[in-house]
């Protein structure tokens, strides 16, 4: 009996022991696995802005101007029924725990247990909070062990009802929707306040599986998930038993407002440089009382929206295509206007842009590095880089045609052809001076085309363009003018300090051939009656006709303007939306409300002459010789040439009767006048 007593302390000791070596462990991995974990109090939007945002003269934006739809909901503007119901299915503990809930994690840990998987998760509402906002979404106990730290330290800082303010206004509701308001707009057209308690019981059950459970992609699924939240709001003694039926019998629209993209508007780009600019985050400036002045010109940013409100595209969804505007003042070098209707934030979202790429990619360095003239003579045809074989659009090939008419054309074999050619380490110092490409980043024949591995941002676009606007001289675009601390210290004040990316001369023959471009080109539906420039991109998607992106950059003398259609990649511009129409139809609406009848030029630099060519020479051989004497008007043809790459003069040995280049008959000269005509 004795050996028996004795026998089962011992085993109680050792159990014991093995039990406190575990919880020691256990604590001990939970300390070295936290040890660097900090709550990060500038990932959380949490309440109304202080931050004041002012337009040139001065004056403050209102918070629409400012913020768009991005809406923060304060706790008491939404029912209580929909708090009852996100706390029913989430986390019924939650007004009771400090952020963890225990007996959940015991339950789960069971049930990981059997499973041998982290099937369940047990996250309350302020560890979700914490996922969302602060860690990543992989599935590991070191993650865990964060996410329970952090979630215990957010107790400390805020309340129950902050907890959950913030979190309703920033959860993933599927369809690309963040945050309460915007789901109630999407999902039901109305605003949170006007929720009913199956709506608010639909939007509650989303947070499990937000795509998968959508009205739109599985009503079934859908009404599944909002009756089980019914039935534990029911549980749970938040809605009687009459309030569960009524909603159990309210129809779900499947229909969401699904055409609705964010508006991004001039403060939101204001906000997101500033936060560039002093290293913080946006929601750190959202939530700061700086004070930000900016370049908006009020009176032409309404202009631009309507403009761009006014010329739509579709996608081939039904859905009204994203677009950004943006106008810039290329002596100030400040954005006077801007619009961005999509679902991110356009101020770093980067994207492919298609043939604008080719003036600051391909023709300007062939000017620049004195290997072509304008009207040097390019073979259009179908051709093998190396195991890259860029195609025409069409896959239609015209033979011998000028450096000109290929840009104007928007070839893209000569493009290609171009670039190849080039002294690839200068192309890459002009690239790196535009922020196009990085120091460590290699070139590839395809961005010719547009082609760059991480995309361009409207800013970046529009900047280079500027640049050859400003004869060569390049400084980024910006919306901030100053920033000022809440007592009046300033903190930032913009100043253009340029970098010379091409000389003048060869800004001005990019100029002179962008002109035709809008003149007789592929955005010859600006119909211009001033003096402008400009280049129209697409951007395709393989095996489709469609289109995902179409834009059109062009300027003046004194004003670039970027206009931009995209669709999201699981997307498609519906058919005929390309660089050449809506973009530059959009185009012209804008210039139209903001020029009126002033007129612009280009004034020519000491560095750009005008000469006679000899035609009959270029037209049999392909070669440009200066004609050294008078000569009748059908012998010549004019053309802009820089000093430092001026063609020789004509000698009479040059002449070479044999013709070199095959030449066209009448039937060719008169499709030549067609293309131009029309």
């Amino acid at each position: 009996m004795k050996f028996k007593v004795k026998s089962v302390g011992k085993f109680f000791v050792v159990v014991l022991t093995v039990v406190l070596i575990v919880i020691s462990g256990f604590f001990l991995f939970f300390h070295l696995s936290t040890l660097n974990c900090k709550l990060d109090m500038s990932k959380f939007n949490y309440g109304e802005s202080n931050v004041v945002v002012y337009d040139e003269k001065n004056q403050q934006l209102t918070a629409e101007q400012v913020f768009g739809n991005d809406v923060y909901t304060k706790l008491s503007d939404i029912p209580q029924h929909v708090i009852d119901a996100f706390v029913s299915v989430e986390d019924k503990r939650f007004f009771e725990h400090n952020g963890i809930d225990v007996k959940r994690i015991i339950g789960a840990a069971a049930e990981n247990l059997k499973s041998m998987s982290f099937k369940e998760g047990a996250s309350t509402i302020t560890q979700q909070l914490i996922k969302n906002s602060q860690l990543t979404n992989e599935k590991s106990f070191e993650r865990k062990f964060a996410e329970i730290k952090l979630a215990t330290e957010l107790e400390k800082k805020f309340t129950k009802n902050q907890i959950l303010e913030m979190y309703l206004n920033s959860i993933y509701f599927g369809n690309k929707v963040y945050g309460i308001n915007e789901a109630s707009n999407v999902y039901f057209n109305k605003s949170p306040s006007q929720l009913t308690i199956s709506e608010g019981a639909v939007l509650a059950g989303l947070i499990n599986a937000p795509n998968a459970l959508a009205p739109n992609k599985n009503t079934d699924k859908c009404l599944q998930r909002r009756n089980l939240v019914l039935n534990l709001m029911l549980q749970n003694g938040k809605i009687t038993k009459s309030q569960y039926e009524q909603a159990l019998n309210e129809k779900l629209d499947n229909k969401i407002n699904d055409n609705s993209v964010n508006f991004y508007p001039y403060g939101m780009m204001a906000i997101s440089e500033t936060s560039e600019i002093l290293g913080l985050s946006v929601n750190q400036i959202k939530n700061s009382s700086l004070k930000i002045f900016t370049f908006l010109n009020t009176e032409k940013q309404q202009k631009l929206s309507d403009a761009l409100n006014k010329v739509s595209a579709k996608t081939v969804n039904g859905k009204e295509a994203q677009k950004i505007g943006l106008l810039a003042d290329n002596k100030t070098l400040g954005v006077e206007a801007f619009c961005g209707f999509c679902d991110y934030n356009p101020y770093f979202s980067k994207r492919q842009i298609g043939s604008v790429a080719k003036p600051i990619v391909s023709l300007a360095p062939t000017f620049e590095q004195g290997l072509a003239y304008p009207c040097s003579l390019i073979l259009d045809e179908k051709t093998d880089f190396g195991g890259y074989v860029p195609k025409n659009i069409n896959e239609s090939y015209d033979g011998w045609v000028s450096v000109r008419d290929a840009m104007r054309q928007s070839k893209n074999v000569p493009a290609v052809k171009l670039m190849n050619n080039l002294n690839k380490e200068k192309l890459k110092n002009n690239l790196t001076k535009l922020n196009w490409v990085k120091g460590d980043e290699e070139l590839n024949l395809s961005m010719a085309l547009g082609n760059f591995s991480n995309g361009l941002t409207a800013i970046d676009v529009a900047s280079a363009y500027a640049m050859l606007a400003n004869n060569g001289h390049f400084e980024n675009l910006k919306f901030v003018k100053e920033i000022k601390t809440s007592d009046g210290k300033t903190v930032y004040k913009a100043k253009n300090d340029f970098v010379q990316v091409f000389r003048e001369d060869t800004a001005y023959l990019v100029t002179d051939v962008l002109k035709d471009v809008v003149k007789s080109g592929t955005a010859k539906k600006l119909d211009a009656d001033f003096s402008v420039a400009g280049k129209t991109g697409t951007v395709g998607k393989f095996g489709s006709k469609n289109n995902v992106d179409a834009l059109f950059c062009s300027y003046t003398p004194d004003t670039t303007l970027l206009t931009w259609y995209f669709s999201e990649y699981n997307d498609l511009l519906e058919e005929g939306v390309s660089g050449s129409t809506q973009p530059v139809v959009a185009a012209k609406e804008i210039y139209k409300k903001i020029l009126g009848k002033k007129d612009f030029y280009f004034k020519k630099p000491d560095t750009v002459v005008e000469l006679k060519i000899d035609k009959i020479n270029y037209q049999k051989q392909g070669k440009v010789f200066q004609m050294p004497y008078k000569a009748y008007n059908n012998e010549t043809f004019t053309e802009i040439f820089s000093v430092y790459n001026k063609p020789p003069t004509l000698k009479i040995y040059d002449f070479d009767t044999k013709p070199k280049l095959k030449p066209k008959n009448m039937f060719d000269y008169f499709l030549d006048y067609l293309k131009r005509a029309y």
